[in-house]
């Protein structure tokens, strides 16, 4: 049952995973937008087929949200591009919601990070991430998709692995200046690092921090965070009380986690010296993806 926005976040990343499971009905994108007036909350994005539309629409009409939902969800024409398959990316990118300049940052792609172009109209193309994200890109040089990749892992599958991430790679992020849907050292946001560092680890997490939360065990908090272990994703809610920020554990009460102004790390224990207890004030939940080696 659909009661409130995390509920209609739940119940979307759900569909959108049930969805990706079907042959041929992979090209699925769907996210809340803002509030709008009258306490609307508008659903966006992108599906294969208009009975993808009419199901969500069907489904949706039992919720208890049925008459505050804003469905506004296109589907992709016929002709597209897909047949191109994912290459890899050759440069910095950054993919917008609609295809305007003046439109919202949806994702930021890294040089080498897998990208598929999937619709052209005019000088935009809809392009999609390894993880099912679409986002809209001006039209690159002729030169742009030509490194295709072989083989690329299913989008927003995730699994539980026993391999660490090299605590190199982290530190190489330190200071990276906070960028809304940034996806390098260029700039990064707090989903989009937890993201990078399992993707390191050959992990395809989901890219929100709304998704990750649903993914590996369930970890309560304890002790000033001594329940944690490396590897294990925290969950905090911004100052409204809703979930919406994602750090990662190093262990114990050390977190690192990009905010603005930039990168940093933390810790959730009041006898360090970098101790910071608004965050420790606002954790709610640990997720457990990686296991122990």
């Amino acid at each position: 049952m659909v009661r409130d926005v995390h509920d209609l976040e739940a119940f979307l990343f759900r569909f959108t995973q049930d969805v990706r499971l079907q042959p041929s009905m992979e090209f699925v994108s769907l996210r809340v937008g803002e509030s709008k007036p009258g306490g609307k909350f508008c659903v966006t994005g992108w599906v294969a087929y208009p009975s993808q539309v009419k199901a969500l629409e069907t489904l949706l009409a039992d919720s208890t949200l049925s008459e505050k939902i804003d469905l506004q969800v296109s589907v992709l024409p016929g002709e597209t591009l897909r047949a191109i398959g994912f290459c890899a990316c050759p440069e910095e990118v950054t993919g917008r919601c609609d295809p305007s300049r003046g439109s919202p940052v949806a994702h930021i792609w890294a040089a080498q990070d897998p990208i598929q172009p999937i619709l052209k109209q005019s000088r935009w193309l809809l392009c999609r991430t390894e993880n099912g994200y679409l986002a809209w890109i001006e039209s690159p040089g002729e030169n742009f998709f030509t490194n295709r990749l072989l083989k690329t892992d299913s989008p927003g599958q995730y699994r539980l692995h026993p391999r660490a991430v090299d605590e190199s790679f982290l530190k190489g992020f330190l200071e990276a200046p906070y960028v809304w849907g940034g996806m390098s050292r260029n700039g990064i946001d707090c989903s989009g690092f937890t993201y990078r560092i399992y993707r390191e680890m050959g992990i395809i997490l989901p890219r929100d921090s709304h998704q990750q939360m649903l993914v590996g065990q369930y970890i309560a908090p304890s002790g000033e965070g001594s329940s944690f272990l490396p590897g294990d994703l925290l969950f905090f809610t911004h100052e409204d009380g809703r979930v919406g920020h994602v750090g990662y554990s190093l262990g114990g009460p050390r977190v690192i986690h990009a905010e603005e102004p930039f990168l940093t790390t933390f810790s959730l224990s009041p006898d360090d010296p970098d101790y910071n207890p608004a965050r420790a004030r606002h954790l709610v939940f640990g997720k457990r993806v990686l296991i122990p080696g």
